[in-house]
């Protein structure tokens, strides 16, 4: 049967698709407008906006409409260039700060007097390199517009090794990041409390950490809950404690091969998480490192793990599946767990429903030998 639209329904899809608007001069307040092609009043960029009108030629009205900034721009891989605007970045910012580093030829950055919104950093000052971020450098702690408040994107060179402790904290307008290669570290707090971060990355891609990132510190990221990929590299050895707590957007925790430690809640409250690995030279998972994260449905276990910390899980009721390369007798010999590993919302200590996917089998949330899930 087929259903039949009501009249208002039929008038709204009429007024939007054909221009049928108000007319002042009409005799009935209504009729066809014949618009004009769209004329550019302003050249939308990414980080401005634009405007177009166009003018009805039997009655005169104008219709004016917004296009909208994206709010950072987009560079071209292995570029400088945004994809879409064009805007270069080969041009530092002026009203930067910069710190020779004690012992060394070297300099550190920091917001300075500038206030641009949009903050490009030199690789060279005074013929010198730049090869830090210093602690609470652009930080904004009290949440006002002054110092780092109004920053909304920032490039960092090649060169740059370290971003300092609490370097952007508290920075709730920024964005985008673009972080170098050379990257070794980032400091506790360094981005905790940057609520509008969406994306950090490299040149050659915002799903791409740096080369040689080896350490996030504590709360690094905490509470940057708009951030949808988390800098997770190849070269990864360590993830502090709270270091992407509240990370509400992000939907994996891929841990490599290299990564040794993982702090505490690391992963707590990103309920979006649906997929996660254990760093391939874990032995133990600390206490509530994926506590709260409702959306979590698999986890891969690396052959040499251990044992699962107090809360590892707690609050995790969607979580299905563990994938361990090993064999059911090496995981029940080998993999052991604290009482309340997988703790509920109100101390409930009873295992969910799920099932260990080992090399030669399955086993269920009590080790006891299963058939595989899809035959239950």
């Amino acid at each position: 049967m087929k259903k039949i639209l009501p009249i208002s329904a039929l008038i709204g899809a009429l007024l939007l698709a054909g221009g049928l608007t108000g007319c002042g001069s009409c005799g009935d307040g209504t009729h066809t407008h014949d618009f004009t092609e769209w004329e550019i009043e302003k050249v939308q960029t990414c980080l401005e906006d634009g405007l177009r009108s166009r003018t009805c030629r039997d009655c005169g009205e104008t219709e004016k409409e917004v296009l909208k900034a994206r709010g950072y721009h987009v560079y071209q891989p292995w570029t400088n260039w945004c994809r879409d605007c064009g805007y270069g970045i080969d041009d530092p910012t002026p009203g930067l700060s910069y710190e020779p580093i004690d012992g060394s030829e070297n300099y550190m950055v920091s917001l300075g007097s500038c206030t641009a919104t949009n903050i490009v950093v030199p690789a060279y000052y005074m013929d010198h390199p730049v090869v830090a971020v210093r602690e609470e450098g652009f930080a904004n702690p009290d949440g006002v517009t002054t110092n780092g408040g109004n920053l909304r994107s920032i490039w960092l060179p090649d060169g740059i090794v370290s971003i300092g402790e609490r370097a952007f904290y508290g920075c709730g307008k920024l964005s985008l990041v673009v972080l170098p290669n050379t990257l070794e570290r980032v400091e506790n707090n360094a981005f905790s409390g940057c609520t509008s971060l969406e994306h950090v990355g490299t040149l050659s891609g915002w799903d791409r950490a740096p080369l040689k990132l080896t350490s996030i510190g504590d709360s690094a990221f905490n509470n940057c809950t708009k951030l949808v990929a988390a800098p997770l590299g190849d070269a990864l050895e360590e993830v502090g404690a709270f270091a992407f707590r509240n990370c509400a957007a992000l939907t994996t925790a891929n841990l490599d091969a290299n990564v040794k430690t993982v702090g505490e809640y690391a992963f707590s409250g990103c309920e979006k998480v649906r997929y996660a690995m254990i760093g391939g030279q874990m032995e133990t998972l600390a206490n509530s490192v994926f506590f709260g994260c409702s959306s979590l449905t698999e986890v891969v276990v690396p052959y040499r793990f251990k044992y699962f910390g107090s809360g590892s899980f707690g609050n995790c009721p969607s979580l299905k599946t563990f994938r361990f390369p090993g064999t059911k007798a090496e995981w029940k010999a080998n993999v052991t767990h604290a009482d309340d590993w997988f703790i509920g919302e109100y101390g409930d200590e009873e295992l969910p429903t799920f099932y260990i996917e080992c090399a030669d089998g399955y086993l269920n949330q009590y080790n006891v030998e299963t058939a595989p899930p899809a035959q239950q």
